[in-house]
């Protein structure tokens, strides 16, 4: 009898555990450029007064035309692992976005996985400043042409069939990026202190439409990525590597991409001398004070002696 109740238990668990884990997914785009409020859902929470969206184990599935539809300035960041697809677009940006955090993104979609669309500021960025990215598109993984792309703490892997990156100017100054389908600049493409590894089927590997600017140890590129072969400037191979430089970055990671690297060791020499300051400033005040009270002692002993004298 115990064990038929404990197998009728398990029948009547086991469905509804099953559910739950259905009901996790999500099967609805979410359009965050329409609304004026604070969301929360399975695996993310939007902030609407500071335009913070926080994925922490999202899982959305749609056949929707895009999974997250965001407005302008808005901050992505992550936590845990999260997974978007769409029917076209995984995420489509009406402006500037940025992404920050620890978590991973994997991004799958019919057309372009990430695509910032064309806006009158004509200064868009999509940042990507830390975390990890899976991005792919049936077209492109990242799409804009007004738009910059920059990388500047993260490990991004891009995939295409037309192109990995496409935008108007692409930096890279951290972090890693590999891409399938080529990176594709407009205007100006740069690289530096980034680990870069780009492949394309057809046409070159890299390509600016008015500068490239490769700063890095060392460069080896070729028509596929088994046989590379060491260079010294890259000339529109369909294969590349590019190694990093010793220098994590050129730009603060405190303070973010407006202010050069080298804000956060004034930052870190401040905050030592603060702390000098803290516990240096209290132990010099109290050994001044001790210092006077034995000179006083000292100077109340000679006179109790000279006193004794004097008497004597």
């Amino acid at each position: 009898k115990v064990t038929a109740l404990l197998l009728c238990a398990a029948a009547l668990i086991l469905p509804l555990s099953v559910h739950a884990a259905k009901d996790t997914t999500v099967t609805k785009s979410i359009n965050l450029a329409m609304t004026n409020d604070n969301l929360r859902g399975a695996g993310y929470e939007w902030q609407n007064l500071d335009d913070t969206l926080i994925l922490s184990g999202i899982r959305l599935i749609t056949d929707d035309s895009f999974g997250i539809k965001f407005h302008s300035d808005v901050t992505v960041k992550l936590t845990g692992n999260n997974y978007i697809s769409a029917k076209d677009f995984a995420l489509h940006c009406l402006g500037s976005i940025t992404f920050e955090g620890t978590g991973t993104l994997t991004l799958i979609s019919g057309d372009s996985a990430i695509q910032l669309s064309a806006s009158e500021a004509m200064t868009d960025t999509i940042r990507f400043r830390g975390g990890s990215y899976d991005i792919k598109g049936g077209s492109y993984g990242i799409y804009s042409d007004t738009a910059t792309v920059s990388c500047s703490g993260a490990d991004i892997k891009a995939e295409g069939s037309k192109g990995a990156i496409r935008a108007k100017n692409i930096t890279l100054s951290g972090g890693s990026v590999k891409a399938s389908g080529g990176i594709h600049a407009l205007a100006d493409l740069t690289v530096a202190f980034t680990g870069v590894e780009a492949v394309s089927a057809s046409g070159p590997a890299l390509y600016a439409g008015k500068k490239l600017d490769i700063q890095s140890k060392r460069i080896t590129a070729g028509e596929t990525l088994s046989g590379l072969m060491e260079i010294k400037n890259y000339s529109s191979e369909k294969a590349v590597k590019i190694t990093a430089n010793s220098a994590k970055g050129t730009r603060s990671t405190l303070f973010g991409e407006k202010f050069p690297a080298f804000v956060d060791f004034l930052a870190f020499i401040f905050l030592v001398l603060v702390i000098a300051a803290l516990v240096g400033v209290p132990m010099l005040i109290k050994y001044k004070k001790t210092q006077k009270l034995i000179a006083l002692n000292e100077e109340m002993n000679k006179q109790t002696k000279t006193k004794k004298k004097a008497k004597k």
